[in-house]
């Protein structure tokens, strides 16, 4: 096994790279889309002709595929596709947190998809379709390559389970619309869904007073890079406590029938700066913080019952109040509207820390791939790593991630990274809907 891995698809041969001592093949930064100009949808690569695919190029709006060292054609293994997160501005197909190398040593098929973001890829234009955004028909798209060449790896295009995190969890639900859901997936994962709390229309005054031109595909492709990135970073700045871009999840709407595992984290933003003041039970103990609190979340759209919402979240964290609004605010109600509008079998998780230490945005991700965190891992950190990618396995192999559902129970799966011992609980997620808005007015 000295020569390059190639592989021999319909759209043509693609050459890739060996790693982990000849034990994964990785194809790298393969193209599935043709552009015509940066702000128009893409197209469907059909034919690649000869790609060498040995070397990562993790800015490409491409995917990577890691596939087991002998892997052919109709072998019919487990496919599991990752798309990443970022707030729709940054993030890669590369990052090495959901890494395939245990995934591929398990005997499963991986393929990481990188997607247009900013402005490129969720700006929105007059003439758009209601509920389209080019970097979710750019995802369309790479499920429509890999249905075409998946085969060719080794992989069952019948089986394949499409996991986000964060932005990439938006995507994601966005991809089980029923008007965007084309069968390309037959499960889905939805790991602490982010989204803007206004639609991109409501933002368009800011966005045209922070790219200093009419907001048309002509006028955004005619500005330099550096003039783009710099209206953008204006913009972004406006909004600078929430996702600035992205689909907004009010409008997600009833899902399509498939069935969905929705996981949070306990910690998603106790580190967020604003929750500094989380030090101490300073709304009761600093004088004038409790109105303070209460026009935070209004800004943050908490709306509905704010005594109840603060009983709950006091008596859940009494020390970070703060860190529990931003939580809620920016990652649980979304999980609630992912659960809430499922039509198909639903599995809730959430994952905490015992232990030293919480379980904050994004660190599950390196857990549910199976990503080993090296001698910094203690017995009971590789526990719970192992329990979670073990779940995960079981979900892309049978459809069920090995513990009770929520759509039986109404109770969630939670598992303790500091020690790998999981229990099923009663959930607070899908009350969040009671206290924020989780449609649109129009809904």
């Amino acid at each position: 096994m000295t020569s390059q891995p190639h592989v021999v698809t319909p759209t043509g041969m693609i050459t890739g790279a060996w790693s982990n001592n000849h034990t994964v093949r990785r194809f790298y930064s393969i193209p599935y889309a043709n552009f015509s100009g940066t702000f128009d949808d893409a197209e469907l690569c059909t034919a690649n002709g000869d790609v060498d695919a040995s070397t990562p190029a993790p800015e490409a709006v491409a995917l990577t595929i890691a596939t087991p060292p002998d892997a052919r054609d109709r072998d019919d293994l487990p496919v599991i596709v990752f798309i990443h997160g970022g707030s729709f501005e940054t993030g890669s197909h590369d990052d090495p947190r959901h890494d395939a190398t245990a995934n591929v040593q398990a005997g499963c098929v991986q393929v990481n998809i990188g997607y247009r973001k900013k402005l490129p890829g969720f700006a929105r234009f007059n003439n758009d379709a209601p509920g389209h955004y080019r970097g979710v028909h750019d995802c369309l798209l790479a499920l429509e390559w890999i249905q075409r060449n998946i085969e060719s790896f080794g992989g069952d295009p019948t089986n394949v389970t499409l996991a986000g995190q964060s932005a990439g969890a938006n995507l994601v639900l966005w991809l089980c619309r029923p008007d965007h859901y084309r069968g390309g997936f037959r499960r889905a994962i939805v790991m602490s869904p982010a989204s803007p709390r206004q639609p991109i229309e409501a933002r368009t005054s800011t966005l045209r007073m922070a790219m200093q031109v009419p907001l048309t595909r002509r006028r955004l492709a005619e500005l330099p890079q550096k003039k783009l990135d710099r209206g953008y970073q204006r913009f972004k700045y406006l909004h600078i406590n929430d996702v600035a871009l992205g689909p907004d999840l009010r409008e997600l709407g009833e899902l399509a029938d498939v069935p969905l595992w929705v996981s949070t984290t306990h910690d998603e933003f106790h580190h967020h700066p604003l929750a500094a003041t989380d030090s101490k039970p300073w709304v009761h103990s600093v004088p004038g913080s409790k109105a303070l609190f209460k026009k935070t979340a209004r800004d943050l759209q908490l709306s509905r019952n704010f005594d109840e919402w603060m009983e709950g979240a006091l008596a859940l964290d009494p020390y970070r109040p703060m860190g529990r609004l931003l939580t809620d605010a920016l990652i649980g109600r979304w999980a609630a509207s992912a659960v809430t509008k499922a039509t198909g079998p639903v599995w809730l998780s959430e994952y905490y820390r015992s232990t030293a230490g919480g379980v904050q945005h994004s660190s599950d991700i390196a857990y549910l791939f199976g990503v080993s965190d090296g001698d910094n891992d203690s017995a009971s950190e590789h526990a719970g790593r192992r329990r979670l990618h073990e779940a995960l396995l079981s979900f892309a192999r049978t459809g069920n991630p090995g513990f009770d559902s929520y759509s039986a129970t109404g109770r969630t799966w939670r598992l303790d990274f500091g020690t790998g011992k999981a229990a099923m609980a009663e959930s607070r997620i899908p009350r969040l809907a009671e206290y924020f808005p989780t449609e649109s007015r129009g809904q």
